[in-house]
């Protein structure tokens, strides 16, 4: 069996014993160990989370998948199993930096799917992570593309390390944004930290990767109101066209998949902000595009 190299995201929150999940059709809810922060998992047709601190939304719908040999995990998702665990302990480093004691607190709870995949969960008082993980039956596997969505329940501001391309030393300056300007084309490094108010910050950040690609952010492709007029697909980075699924004429449901651009060895599937009619499509299998450049439009 092949374990896929996991990644494990953390939403960090600055703030100014026994373990707490509960399920009910198909929702999960797993606290932190002093209770304060919640993390409500639904497996319907998708894997979906929300985040609350005190009862407060922080975060909303926010989704993750993963398609690994055109198979993606994480959407129809079928819950096997749910296994929970609480962990209270210290980490010492062999080469202190800022600590040469860490304390490693936090509830746990895993859910075990069909397909051969999990996705694993934590609540700690500080903030929360969750990560995926395979166990498969081939030798090798080919990730085709990961979505990482975070939904905020606000229109925050943001400290976004802004960045031109790809290519980057991870030195930017940490631009004070509203998460509404940051559009599909705007790149930026980890971490970005949202400043949601009364003292509480999320620092978007990741762990545990090894073999695997980095997160970059974007913005989200349906920002703003596609409901009259036109929506124009853009690409969000420089890649290679390698799949157009669909045509002039065409209708389309809002979240339907437009155009698959591979960057960086993964595809990204560009996907319809709004339910409409497709008035053109500007690329096919094989062109080379640039950030910012328009795929197609939805009307």
């Amino acid at each position: 069996m092949m374990p896929l190299p996991a990644r494990l995201f953390l939403l960090t929150l600055f703030l100014s014993g026994s373990i707490s999940a509960q399920s009910a059709s198909n929702v999960w809810s797993l606290r932190s160990p002093d209770q304060r922060i919640e993390v409500r998992i639904r497996a319907a047709d998708r894997l979906s989370y929300d985040v609350l601190l005190n009862g407060r939304p922080l975060l909303l719908n926010s989704t993750l998948s993963l398609n690994i040999n055109h198979v993606n995990l994480g959407v129809q998702p079928k819950v096997k199993a749910e296994k929970q665990r609480s962990e209270n302990n210290e980490i010492v480093c062999p080469v202190p930096q800022k600590s040469v004691r860490i304390r490693e607190h936090y509830n746990e709870l895993k859910l075990e799917m069909e397909g051969n995949y999990a996705v694993v969960f934590r609540a700690y008082d500080e903030g929360v992570g969750y990560r995926l993980e395979t166990s498969l039956a081939a030798s090798e596997a080919k990730v085709y593309a990961e979505e990482v969505r975070f939904n905020f329940a606000g229109d925050y501001n943001v400290y976004y390390p802004k960045e031109d391309s790809f290519f980057s030393h991870n030195e930017r300056e940490f631009l004070n944004l509203p998460l509404k300007q940051i559009t599909p084309t705007t790149l930026a490094s980890l971490p970005a930290v949202v400043v949601i108010n009364n003292g509480v910050k999320i620092a978007i950040a990741e762990s545990d990767v090894e073999d695997y690609p980095g997160l970059w952010l974007r913005g989200a492709n349906d920002t703003g109101d596609h409901h009259h007029g036109s929506a124009e697909i853009l690409a969000p980075m420089p890649g290679k066209v390698v799949r157009v699924m669909v045509e002039v004429g065409s209708q389309i449901e809002k979240g339907k998949g437009v155009v698959i651009v591979e960057a960086m060895k993964m595809q990204n599937e560009m996907k319809s902000p709004r339910e409409g009619s497709v008035k053109a499509v500007n690329v096919k299998p094989g062109d080379t595009v640039n950030a910012g450049d328009v795929l197609a439009i939805v009307e």
